[in-house]
C-alpha cells in the first residue's frame, strides 16, 4: 500500500469517525433510556427495522457500483491511449492505479453509506407500510382503499426516491470510472488541426452500459407522474380540497400521457446511446415537452371555458365527496345536532336539576389565575407555574371543577452566581406540589380559594393528599439531572432552612464506571459528567424529562398533544397527556394544521384521538390506553409494538375518572364543523349557511367570532 493510499484511507476513516461516532453512542444511550422505562422491547424492533434498512441500502449501493466497477474494467486498458493530435499521454488510472483504485473504493463506502442512512431514515414508513391495515373506505375515483394512500404510497414514493439516486450515482461514477480508465476518447482542437470537431468517442460496450443507465433513470422517472396521479386524491390546489371535474377529466389522463411519453424518451435514450444517433434522443425530449405543453395549457383552458361557466354543476360529484371524506376524517359524521331556541326562560326547577354544571362555573380565567398562583404560592423565584389546566374530583361527595397548577423548579431562575453546573444537574433536580383551587369561590380578598398550597402540600380534603410532592418530570423540564449521587438534593425551603433529599424511584439511565460516564458525557455534550466527584457507582441520569418528549420519544408515530395535565391519583402527582395518529394522505378530505405552539405541527386531513397517556411525576413511568373506536393507523402501529399500549379496559377507574376531549382537537372540529355542518352541495358551493366559532379575545375577557 502507497503512502498516498494510506493517508487517503486514514482520512476517510477519520471522516466516517467523526460523523458516526457520536450517532453510534447517542443510540447506545438511547437503548439504556428504553430500557430504564421498561420498553426494551421497542428499542429493538426500531433497531432491527432501521438497521436492516441501513442494511438493504448501503449493500444495495454497493452492489450497483461494484458490477459497475466490474463492468467497466472488462471493457477498460490501462494501456496508452492515443489522442488525435498524435501526442502519447496514459490515462490517469495508468499513471497512478493504487491511488485510483484507493479513490474509487472510497467512493463505493461513503456512497454505500450515505445510501444506508438515507434507507433508515424511513424506518417509520418501512413499519407503516408492512403493517397496513385498511381503512375499508373506498376513494370514489380511482377506487382504491385509503389505507393504499396512509401506508403504501409514502413507502413506494420513499422507494422511488432512493432508487433514483442511487441509479444517478451510479451513472456518474460509471461515466467518471469510464474517464479515468482511459476508455473515453477525446478530440480535440490543436495548432496543427484548428478544424477539427470536438466530439468524445467511446467503445460500444461503454456506450450501452451508460445507455442501460439512463434509460434506467428514465424508467424511475417515469413512476413520478403515475404516482401523482394518487397524489391528485389529496390535493389542496383546487376549489376544495381532493380532485375536482378538471382534475380527474384532464389532468390524470395527462400525467398518464406523461408517465408513457418519460418512458418513450427513455427507450429513445438509450438507443441514441447504443446507435450513437443523437436525433433519437432529441426527438424523445420534443415528445416530453409537447407532453409537457398540453398540461400547461389544456387544464387552465377547461377550468375557464368549461368548469367555470358551469362550476357547480359539474364540481357537484366531487364537492359531495369532499364532504363526506372531511366529515368522516375528522369525526364530525357522528355529530348529532339540536337548535336551541332563544325565548326559553330559566326556572328554578332547571337550576335544581343541574346543580352539578351551575357549581361548575368558573369564575377564574387561566391567564390572570396563573399570575395569582405566582404571587401568594410561588415561595422562591426558581419555582414556576407554567400552565393552569381544569379538572374534576369528587370532595365532600361530590362532583367539583377545579383550577390546578403544578409547581415546577426552573434552574434557570436560580441567581446568576448558583446557576454552575452541580447546582443544576445536582441539586437543584425536582419541582414540588401543587396548587388546587375550586372554580367558582374567592375569598373576602377577592383571591382564589386554595384546597392545596404551600410546600410540602398542605389540604383539608383527603382526595388531595399528596405523599409524594417531588415532581421530577414536568412541561418543562428538559434539562438532565443526575441523582442519588453524594450532594445532597433541594427539596424545599423552610423558615430554618432548606430541606434536603435523595431520590428513591427506579427511573434513569445508570451512570456506571467511567466507560459510561464518558459515553454520556458525549451524547449529553456535559463533559463535567466524567470530572464530577459527587457521582458515584448507584448514581443515575433522568433524561427526557419533558413529558411530551418523554411520550413522543417512545412512541414516535404519534402526535402528543402539548396540553398536559396534572391530576393527584392515590397520593402520587401524575401527568395526563392525548396522543392523535394522523394522516395527510387521506382523499379528498380537507386539512388543517394541528394546533400547536411551535412550528413542527404537522398538517392533517384525517385525525384520531384513541390514546390515553399518564405519565408519573417523580418516577417517569409512562403507560398508554388505548380507547375504544377505529383507528386503522393506530392498528398498523400496535401490531408493529404489541406491548406498548394496554387496552381501555386496563385503565384504573381512577385514571378514568381524569380522562377528558383534548382541547385542541376540540377547537380544530368546530371550526371544522362551522363548515363541514352543510352537507348539500349546492348549500357547501354558496356557503349559505356557515357558522361562526365564538371565542376569546385575549386578556378581555369578552366573547368574540371567528369565521374560519
Amino acid at each position: 500500500m502507497t503512502r498516498q493510499h494510506s493517508l487517503l484511507w486514514s482520512l476517510v476513516t477519520l471522516a466516517l469517525f467523526s460523523v458516526f461516532a457520536r450517532e453510534i453512542a447517542t443510540l447506545g444511550v438511547t437503548g439504556l433510556w428504553f430500557e430504564s422505562i421498561g420498553h426494551l422491547d421497542v428499542f429493538w424492533t426500531m433497531f432491527a427495522v432501521r438497521a436492516g434498512a441501513f442494511v438493504a441500502g448501503a449493500g444495495a449501493m454497493a452492489g450497483l457500483l461494484l458490477l459497475t466497477l466490474r463492468e467497466v474494467s472488462r471493457s477498460a486498458s490501462d494501456s496508452p491511449i492515443v489522442l488525435v493530435d498524435g501526442r502519447v499521454d496514459l490515462s490517469p488510472w495508468a499513471r497512478a492505479p493504487q491511488l485510483a483504485r484507493a479513490v474509487v473504493q472510497a467512493v463505493i463506502v461513503v456512497a454505500s453509506l450515505m445510501m444506508g442512512i438515507a434507507a433508515q431514515a424511513a424506518w417509520m414508513t418501512w413499519i407503516a407500510w408492512w403493517h397496513a391495515t385498511p381503512f375499508d373506505q373506498i376513494d370514489p375515483v380511482l377506487g382504491y382503499d385509503a389505507g393504499l394512500y396512509v401506508f403504501t404510497l409514502p413507502a413506494v414514493e420513499t422507494l422511488r426516491g432512493l432508487v433514483m439516486l442511487a441509479l444517478i450515482v451510479t451513472t456518474l461514477f460509471t461515466g467518471a470510472l469510464y474517464a479515468v480508465r482511459g476508455v473515453v476518447r477525446v478530440r480535440l482542437p490543436t495548432e496543427l488541426d484548428p478544424e477539427v470537431r470536438p466530439s468524445i468517442r467511446m467503445p460500444a460496450d461503454a456506450r450501452r452500459h451508460l445507455g442501460l443507465l439512463v434509460a434506467l433513470c428514465g424508467i424511475v422517472l417515469a413512476m413520478g407522474p403515475f404516482l401523482s396521479r394518487f397524489d391528485a386524491m389529496s390535493s389542496t390546489s383546487g376549489l376544495f380540497e381532493g380532485p375536482g371535474y378538471t382534475l380527474v377529466t384532464v389532468v390524470l389522463p395527462l400525467l398518464s400521457m406523461a408517465s408513457i411519453a418519460t418512458l418513450i424518451a427513455s427507450f429513445l435514450a438509450w438507443r441514441a446511446f447504443d446507435t450513437q444517433r443523437a436525433g433519437l434522443a432529441g426527438f424523445g425530449m420534443f415528445f416530453l415537452f409537447g407532453v409537457g405543453v398540453l398540461q400547461a395549457l389544456v387544464p387552465d383552458t377547461i377550468q375557464r371555458f368549461v368548469v367555470s361557466p358551469n362550476e357547480l354543476e359539474l364540481e357537484r360529484p366531487y364537492i359531495d365527496a369532499h364532504i363526506r371524506a372531511t366529515r368522516t376524517a375528522w369525526r364530525l359524521d357522528g355529530v348529532e345536532e339540536e337548535r336551541l331556541g332563544a325565548d326559553s326562560l330559566l326556572e328554578l326547577g332547571d337550576i335544581d336539576n343541574n346543580r352539578t354544571t351551575i357549581e361548575g362555573i368558573r369564575l377564574w380565567d387561566e391567564g390572570p389565575l396563573r399570575d395569582t398562583f405566582q404571587q401568594v404560592q410561588e415561595i422562591r423565584t426558581y419555582y414556576e407555574f407554567h400552565h393552569v389546566d381544569h379538572d374534576r374530583y369528587l370532595v365532600d361527595g361530590h362532583l367539583r371543577q377545579v383550577m390546578l397548577s403544578a409547581r415546577e423548579l426552573d434552574p434557570a431562575s436560580l441567581p446568576e452566581q448558583a446557576r454552575t453546573w452541580v447546582n443544576q444537574t445536582l441539586v437543584y433536580t425536582h419541582g414540588s406540589g401543587l396548587t388546587v383551587g375550586p372554580v367558582n369561590e374567592v375569598t373576602e380578598d377577592g383571591l382564589p380559594v386554595l384546597w392545596v398550597k404551600d410546600i410540602p402540600p398542605a389540604t383539608d380534603h383527603d382526595v388531595f393528599e399528596v405523599s409524594q410532592p417531588a415532581i421530577y418530570f414536568g412541561e418543562e423540564m428538559r434539562k438532565p439531572v443526575i441523582v442519588n449521587t453524594s450532594q445532597a438534593e433541594f427539596d424545599y425551603p423552610t423558615a430554618e432552612g432548606n430541606e434536603t433529599t435523595r431520590y428513591v424511584g427506579a427511573a434513569g439511565v445508570p451512570v456506571g464506571g467511567l466507560a459510561r460516564r464518558a459515553l454520556l458525557a458525549m451524547v449529553l455534550n456535559e463533559f463535567d459528567i466524567l470530572l464530577n466527584g459527587d457521582i458515584q457507582d448507584g448514581s443515575r441520569l433522568l433524561w427526557i424529562r419533558n413529558v411530551r418528549e418523554r411520550v413522543q420519544t417512545l412512541a414516535p408515530f404519534l402526535w402528543v398533544d402539548e396540553d398536559a395535565y396534572l391530576a393527584v391519583l392515590d397520593g402520587r402527582l401524575v401527568w395526563f397527556l392525548d396522543g392523535f395518529t394522523h394522516s395527510d394522505r387521506y382523499p379528498y378530505s380537507a386539512h388543517r394544521r394541528l394546533p400547536s405552539s411551535s412550528r413542527g405541527a404537522p398538517s392533517a386531513n384525517w385525525v384520531r384521538n384513541r390514546v390515553k397517556i399518564t405519565v408519573d411525576a417523580y418516577d417517569g413511568t409512562v403507560t398508554m390506553y388505548r380507547m375504544p373506536g377505529d383507528d386503522p393507523v393506530l392498528d398498523a402501529w400496535t401490531a408493529a409494538f404489541p406491548n406498548l399500549i394496554l387496552p381501555a379496559a386496563e385503565m384504573p377507574e381512577a385514571v378514568r375518572a381524569h380522562i377528558r376531549v383534548p382541547d385542541s382537537l376540540f377547537e380544530v372540529q368546530a371550526h371544522l364543523f362551522a363548515t363541514y355542518h352543510m352537507t348539500n352541495p349546492e348549500t357547501f358551493y354558496n356557503r349559505e349557511d356557515e357558522w361562526e366559532v365564538p371565542s376569546l379575545v385575549e386578556g378581555s375577557g369578552m366573547p368574540r367570532t371567528t369565521n374560519r
